[in-house]
């Protein structure tokens, strides 16, 4: 069964879109090289996405952000994924402890819980 790139199925209801059941924010833009530190703020990139969906944060990259709000940082039930590269992966978040921020090309799914379980 074919299913639009729009469109998701949910069991109990018939094909919606989206955006009627899931918030879609992008990561932080970062124009200038990645200054990564000892300190700073923990970030998500499309490296640290593997293909089977993981995501280890003790391996991740600390950096200054610059220009970061609340929309960039990954909360627990979200899905963070790839918007290109060779592989399509998606990590359905879990607590790391402290904030996240996704930096792009990645996405942020905020799926609404009532409707959508992340892990799916």
């Amino acid at each position: 069964m074919p299913i639009a790139c729009n469109l998701i199925f949910v069991p109990t209801e018939e094909y919606v879109r989206v955006g009627e059941i899931c918030a879609l924010r992008s990561g932080v833009t970062i124009r200038a090289r990645s200054d990564t530190r000892s300190t700073g703020l923990l970030t998500i990139q499309v490296v640290d996405v593997a293909a089977d969906g993981s995501f280890d944060a003790t391996s991740a990259t600390r950096m200054p952000v610059p220009a970061w709000s609340s929309r960039h940082v990954v909360a627990p039930g979200e899905v963070v994924f790839r918007s290109r590269g060779p592989l399509w992966a998606a990590w359905a978040a879990d607590d790391v402890g402290e904030p996240l921020v996704a930096v792009a090309p990645l996405f942020i799914l905020h799926p609404d819980p009532h409707r959508v379980d992340a892990r799916y």
